[in-house]
């Protein structure tokens, strides 16, 4: 962790200060849970929620001298919507989302600011072979109210607000950027006129 240091130090000594902080590393390996070896537990939970927690810590502290300061995670569909194969990815961004409300408490009373946004399902290069899939593309836009992944350009409007005064009086919360996937995607038949 002398790394994440060693980056804070670099940072400050360039700008002076630290606004907002990003964290957006995450990896995953999509298997089943009775699959999931330790070393790969370890590797996802070290760099999803690990990171997240020591990095922040190392920001906050410097945050903390100008008491203000805007701390954004990056959660995931799989922070509330579980999929098959996802469990410790799952598991780490849940972990992220209950941080970044341990964040918030703690950070409020020195200025700072702690959200998280969590993507729904976005076309990446990482994601293109389950946009391709014949069984879980079909699949994932049924579930989707809008009917088509995101793309990490419709990002931006929710990061520029979080990293802002725009969302002055926001902190602790989740913002799901999702398409309508977790208020449950497509209706089922029913009558109406139009």
């Amino acid at each position: 962790m002398a790394s994440i240091q060693t980056c804070v130090d670099d940072v400050i000594a360039m700008f002076g200060k630290i606004d907002v902080l990003f964290n957006i590393a995450g990896i995953n390996k999509r298997e089943g849970m009775l699959d999931v070896t330790e070393a790969t537990y370890d590797r996802i939970m070290n760099t999803n929620l690990k990171g997240v927690f020591m990095t922040s810590q190392a920001v906050a502290r410097e945050m903390y001298k100008r008491k203000t300061g805007n701390i954004v995670n990056i959660g995931s569909h799989n922070d509330e919507g579980m999929l098959g194969g996802c469990s410790v990815y799952g598991a780490a961004k849940s972990g992220v989302v209950a941080l970044t409300r341990s964040m918030a408490v703690e950070f409020a009373q020195y200025g700072i600011r702690a959200n998280a946004i969590s993507p729904g399902h976005i076309l990446t290069e990482l994601t293109q072979v389950t946009w391709d899939h014949p069984t879980r593309a079909p699949w994932l836009r049924e579930r989707i109210a809008m009917k088509r992944p995101g793309t990490p350009d419709e990002l931006v409007g929710m990061s520029i607000m979080l990293a802002s005064d725009a969302s002055s009086y926001m902190t602790g919360q989740a913002y799901h950027v999702d398409g309508g996937c977790l208020c449950g995607g497509s209706p089922w038949e029913y009558d109406t006129a139009y």
